[in-house]
């Protein structure tokens, strides 16, 4: 999710031919719902993970180089 427009999320999900889509957070309203820190238009990097409609997991400070690792492991200890 960024503050991009829907047509920004759309067209960078089409050129890195990403099979999801991406959400856009134009308002910041979800940002802001969420309590995540930004700097004009540019959010803090965070990770969320709901499991049936709940927050089971959250990262506030997250490492792009991680992320990915980060949340392998905590789809782990959910299963």
């Amino acid at each position: 999710m960024s503050f991009d427009t829907v047509a920004s999320q759309k067209a960078f999900v089409e050129k890195q031919m990403l099979p999801f889509d991406l959400l856009a957070d134009v308002k910041g309203s979800i940002t802001k719902a969420f309590g995540v820190p930004h700097l004009g238009k540019f959010a803090s990097r965070q990770a969320y993970l709901f499991k049936e409609g709940k927050l089971v997991w959250k990262q506030e400070k997250v490492s792009a180089g991680s992320q990915g690792e980060d949340l392998l492991r905590a789809l782990e200890t959910l299963e």
